[in-house]
């Protein structure tokens, strides 16, 4: 019976052994689980210096009534919805201006004109990226023989996707008048 107990003692004695190494195994990885989760909610980054902004495009406008005696339009903006307008007074020849101001911040960018209710897109308008000064101006020249016409001056930056009209580009607009019946 001496004999027997032995053997039992050894066998719990080796039991113990080899069940000891997967029992050390399992508590390192519950500590090492432990210690993940709390380095992953603890830890944090921030950064102060990396301020994202959108790009800002505005235009120079310059509108010059033509003939006899010159007169300039004054285009106002509408600061909510960042359009330009401006009413043709007389009918007339007027040349209009754009450049890209000195205000804005992207370095390229184009208007969208309105007139009559028709839409013109001009070709991108840069700034040059050293000194971001405006490049060349783009002009046009708008012919109405009717006063009061509205023309609206839209700038986007970016580049359009639409077809431009050529610096130059003169808009002609004449009123059909219904004759009565």
């Amino acid at each position: 019976m001496d004999n027997h107990t032995h053997q039992q003692s050894m066998t719990d004695k080796a039991f113990s052994r080899l069940i000891a190494v997967p029992i050390i195994g399992m508590i390192i990885c519950i500590v090492s689980l432990c210690s993940v989760t709390w380095a992953w909610f603890s830890g944090g980054a921030v950064s102060n210096s990396n301020t994202l902004e959108s790009g800002y495009f505005d235009l120079d406008l310059s509108i010059v009534r033509e003939g006899a005696e010159p007169s300039t339009v004054t285009p106002v903006k509408d600061d909510a919805s960042g359009y330009w307008q401006c009413t043709l007074g007389e009918a007339g020849d007027y040349t209009i201006t754009l450049s890209t101001a000195n205000a804005s911040t992207a370095s390229k960018g184009y208007c969208v004109i309105t007139v009559v209710g028709s839409q013109y897109v001009t070709p991108p308008l840069y700034k040059t990226s050293d000194a971001m000064q405006p490049t060349d101006a783009f002009t046009l020249t708008i012919t109405t023989d009717t006063a009061d016409t509205r023309v609206f001056f839209e700038p986007r930056w970016g580049i359009s996707s639409a077809e431009t009209i050529p610096s130059g580009y003169r808009i002609t607009i004449e009123t059909i008048q219904l004759m009565p019946e």
